[in-house]
């Protein structure tokens, strides 16, 4: 039996960083970037939240769970060589960086 994600309508994006860059655009090789959930009222981190990403170039995991920590991790591929914007959307919030592949 799964266990159903609980939603908290206080959770936010507050950041999101891209921690690998500069993929080859081979469609394998991938970018990362992670997503920061905080609730709004607090300040405190938030497990459990399902955060829906966006990519303007490419293949991007969509959507990914925050963990303990209230993180969540996407991983981008693509076969085009540029930069693509990437979103972060959580309880109507966004958070945007920018990735490039070689």
């Amino acid at each position: 039996m799964s266990k159903k994600l609980q939603s908290d309508p206080n959770a936010v994006v507050v950041s999101l960083t891209c921690i690998k860059n500069h993929a080859k655009a081979d469609g394998v090789a991938t970018n990362k970037v992670v997503a920061l959930v905080a609730r709004l009222t607090d300040g405190t981190l938030v497990s459990g939240q399902s955060v829906n990403f966006s990519s303007s170039n490419g293949t991007i995991t969509t959507p990914v769970v925050t963990d303990a920590s209230g993180t969540a991790i996407a991983i981008l591929t693509s076969t085009t060589a540029g930069s693509s914007e990437v979103q972060a959307e959580l309880n109507r919030t966004r958070a945007v960086t920018t990735v490039t592949f070689d």
